[in-house]
């Protein structure tokens, strides 16, 4: 559908939602200035650098509609600056995961959807995770931040329209590497059936990174890639002491190295990455 198309049945008074409307990068304009204290964003800077894609987007929908609780992109931070109306936020912090589940001590686990409905007999301990849910309620004009790992909910009172970003830097690093590996090993698990009949190691690393590629939006490459844009790129504002992001930085690929050692030897575009960082 066209964005006018939504927006007049929108004005009949059809209820719709357009999510994740890459309105900056296919206007190429500067229609917003980003707040400083966001300034940080490995992610949309790596995007901006070398994709032709981005972590931007409007978000533009009639009173009433939502979207259902969910975690941000590999734990990644979030930023929302209301434009037009009221919005309804339900936070829940990282601790609360495990009560969100149909099965709390199944990771893979159906999650709630909405949180105003939930079927107390299938999600059992959803109690313990509400008492610790955080409501907010954001007028236009105000900026919401969405920490590492919280799961939210966000619900239209009124016709809203909205900015938001999801961005990274050396303060979640570590959450996005823990997020990405329990990514990696869903999608290895997935397919582990194949692995006997594959000729060797490379060929079987090569399959599970090309699917998770597909089913996430990224592989390890991409990621270490962003870090490597990063180091590059230290002297940027508003970012920790250059010996502090570094530190990180090679931490997180020291780590990487010590779990992920065949298929870093299997694969010389990785092994590149990796002793870039090291």
């Amino acid at each position: 559908m066209r964005v006018d198309d939504a927006i007049t049945r929108m004005l009949d008074g059809e209820r719709l939602y357009i999510k994740d409307w890459h309105l900056a990068l296919r206007t190429q304009s500067d229609f917003y200035n980003t707040p400083a204290i966001f300034f940080d964003d490995w992610m949309n800077d790596y995007y901006s650098r070398h994709t032709d894609d981005d972590f931007r987007f409007v978000y533009a929908g009639s009173a009433s509609t939502f979207t259902g609780l969910h975690r941000d992109v590999y734990r990644s931070y979030s930023w929302s600056a209301n434009i037009v109306g009221k919005k309804r936020w339900v936070l829940f912090p990282p601790h609360t995961e495990r009560y969100l589940r149909k099965e709390p001590d199944n990771p893979a686990s159906e999650i709630v959807y909405d949180v105003r409905h939930v079927d107390r007999k299938t999600f059992k301990d959803f109690d313990k995770a509400e008492k610790d849910s955080i409501v907010i309620i954001q007028e236009a004009g105000q900026i919401i931040f969405i920490p590492s790992g919280w799961y939210h909910q966000v619900e239209n009172i009124d016709n809203c329209i909205s900015i938001n970003h999801n961005w990274s830097n050396s303060n979640c690093l570590l959450d996005m590497y823990s997020s990405m590996k329990e990514e990696y090993l869903a999608v290895e698990s997935s397919v582990m059936d194949i692995k006997d009949i594959l000729p060797n190691k490379g060929e079987w690393y090569e399959v599970v990174n090309d699917l998770f590629a597909k089913s996430s939006g990224w592989n390890w490459i991409t990621f270490f890639a962003m870090l490597t844009t990063a180091l590059e790129n230290t002297d940027q504002d508003h970012r920790p002491d250059k010996k502090i992001t570094e530190r990180k930085i090679k931490l997180v690929a020291a780590y990487f190295r010590e779990e992920y050692k065949d298929m870093i030897d299997s694969d010389d575009r990785l092994c590149n990455k990796i002793n870039q960082l090291s």
